[in-house]
């Protein structure tokens, strides 16, 4: 069981209550579990969420959710993530953006640096090193695999972000605006 004392609330950044809206101001038709989507509730699942919905609903803008290990916090994190129109997850291992992408398939679109990607022009080489980063007058391969996932990223409605590939992208290169949500998975 999921104690009350682990769902953090934020007093200090409220917002107006004038409403029920939240998420960039949609108004929450459906709860978030709802939008959950795996065969059944794990102990504490349903729970957390409800916790965390009532909480974006009380006009906190900032929660955070502290579950033990295995409670299947990524599955909880996705039924907020479909809620939202458009919603950022980020993680600090890009093992869990693999798990993301293996659990939710294409439902989310995972975006790394580039150094995660081999490029296909210099072989052996990734595309942090490619020709393209060295020479800026170079055309990029077609199938370029980070410019595939970054435009598949940039079209997807969630995108799954390592905090090092996440912030390069949001304050240097500004390709990835603000969105309704923001969720850290540990």
């Amino acid at each position: 069981m999921l104690e009350t004392s682990s769902i953090i609330r934020q007093p200090f950044e409220r917002t107006e209550k004038k409403d029920s809206t939240f998420f960039g101001g949609k108004s929450a038709i459906r709860g978030a579990a709802e939008y959950f989507s795996a065969k059944s509730f794990r102990l504490g699942q349903r729970e957390a969420i409800e916790k965390v919905d009532e909480a974006f609903q009380s006009g906190y803008r900032y929660v955070v959710l502290s579950a033990p290990t295995g409670i299947g916090k990524s599955h909880i994190a996705m039924s907020f993530a479909r809620q939202a129109e458009l919603c950022h997850i980020l993680t600090v291992q890009k093992i869990l953006q693999d798990q993301y992408a293996r659990d939710f398939g294409s439902e989310v679109a995972v975006m790394k640096g580039r150094s995660s990607y081999m490029c296909l022009v210099e072989k052996g080489f990734t595309c942090a090193a490619g020709p393209c980063r060295k020479k800026k007058s170079f055309q990029r391969h077609a199938d370029c695999p980070y410019q595939v996932a970054l435009s598949n990223a940039m079209q997807s409605r969630i995108v799954v972000h390592n905090f090092d590939s996440f912030y390069y992208q949001s304050n240097f290169s500004k390709r990835f605006f603000e969105r309704d949500l923001l969720i850290t998975d540990e």
